[in-house]
């Protein structure tokens, strides 16, 4: 088993167009004042970080509940600050100490932190990504990070390692994973002289009111792993704030092999312009064209572009900039060419993690209603929503707190009549 040792890290923050004063949130101040942190729970908030007037709340949950993977984890108590643990070192930095015990290697934790309002610049280290050993597999840490705003998924954080030249960990996309190579990946050992089992995680300027981070894993890992734990440093960020726009609509429809996108705006104040933004992978964005914005309104206003170059598979945000340079994004919408079909349903990203957005394709205007189920067929929640003749985006409430498996949506007309079925996989 490996030590624990405590998570320091220094955070300097440098940008172009400043959105406000970064703050950080200290496990230590942040959470033992106001309603606090008590040592084993699995929620807590923050208050007013940094005088900031922003809250912060974050919920663990575990998909182990058969038996609780704390109460096999002896190291410290777990989920917990552990701000006696650490006091041998002299720091003065606090992160919260996540260790578990589970019983079966595809277990999995979401440790959420959900902001009051919008943010950005956020940027925070999770320490001890490792293996038991050199040699071990007895468990194998792997993180992947994500965020969304309004309960849309945002732009992936970028990931690196705070120690270049360290083999304890690899990197893909969202994702830090110890090294399962036999020789390399063994306990990292965090202090404040090693921090070779360290990632850095930066969402840059994207706006955000929530971050994941699941904690599960590898594939190679023993069937019954033992306890394993990372650490989560303090977490900075930026309050953003709002740009003076009211986007009240953004769609598109594919037609005669190129894509037409329409947006409407109900209230603009010294908006300069609308960069649209393109993307095969919903990951990768490459700018589209630009469209100059009314610039200050009270009215409605319309705005549409095409996308001669559309392929089978589109997708497109809105980064909505105003006379200062400081800016937002839309929502992610998703356009396919649907050859016959009339009616489409899919979701993405599937497999879903926290969040996930329906796309229905129609060819007549109506009142849709949304029902999902478990794979056994039982009725978990259903809502109405308006579809508009063309390509509809409409974000799933409740992702995050469905238990892992297979779940289908389905679609119905105003008469009960179903438009499509998908079916999607719950991480």
């Amino acid at each position: 088993m490996k030590q624990v040792y405590t998570l320091a890290f220094l955070l300097i923050l440098s940008v172009q167009h400043t959105i406000a004063q970064s703050v950080t949130l200290d496990w230590g101040p942040s959470f033992r004042s106001g309603n606090g942190w008590k040592d084993g729970n699995e929620t807590g908030t923050a208050n007013n970080i940094g005088s900031s007037g922003v809250n912060a709340t974050v919920t663990i949950t575990n998909s182990q509940t058969n038996a609780d993977p704390y109460d096999g984890f002896t190291v410290f108590t777990s989920p917990g600050i552990n701000h006696n643990y650490y006091s041998a070192l002299n720091s003065t930095a606090k992160s919260l100490g996540f260790g578990v015990d589970w019983n079966r290697n595809t277990r999995t934790a979401d440790i959420t932190i959900k902001f009051s309002a919008p943010v950005a610049n956020v940027k925070f280290n999770i320490a001890d990504i490792d293996k038991s050993g050199t040699n071990s597999a007895t468990y194998i840490d792997q993180v992947t990070i994500t965020g969304s705003k309004n309960n849309t998924a945002v732009t992936n954080p970028t990931l690196s390692k705070l120690v270049t030249t360290s083999t304890i960990f690899t990197i893909a996309g969202n994702t830090a994973t110890a090294n399962p190579t036999n020789g390399v990946g063994g306990s990292s050992n965090s202090s404040l002289t090693d921090q070779s089992g360290t990632v850095v995680v930066n969402f840059g300027t994207t706006q955000l009111d929530q971050v994941t981070i699941h904690y599960q894993n590898n594939s190679n890992a023993d069937n019954d792993p033992t306890q394993q734990f990372i650490l989560i440093g303090g977490v900075a960020f930026q309050p953003a704030s709002t740009l003076p726009l009211t986007l009240t609509s953004f769609n598109g429809i594919f037609k005669n092999n190129a894509v037409q996108l329409n947006w409407t705006t109900s209230l603009e104040d010294n908006v300069d312009k609308f960069v649209v933004e393109k993307s095969s992978n919903s990951t990768d964005w490459q700018p589209l064209t630009i469209v100059k914005a009314t610039g200050t309104s009270i009215i409605s206003n319309e705005y549409k572009t095409t996308d001669a170059t559309a392929a089978a598979v589109n997708y497109y945000r809105l980064k909505m900039v105003d006379l200062d340079g400081q800016y937002t994004y839309s929502q992610i919408i998703q356009i396919r060419s649907n050859g016959d079909e009339k009616t489409s349903v899919r979701l993405y990203p599937n497999p879903v993690a926290n969040s996930a957005t329906l796309n229905i394709t129609s060819d007549n205007k109506l009142t849709a209603t949304i029902k999902l189920y478990n794979q056994a067929g039982a009725p978990l929640q259903q809502l109405q929503r308006p579809l508009i003749t063309g390509s509809n985006n409409i974000p799933v409430p409740g992702i995050a707190l469905l238990q892992p498996g297979v779940y289908i949506i389905t679609v119905e007309d105003e008469t009960g009549k179903k438009l499509g079925t998908t079916q999607f996989f719950k991480q």
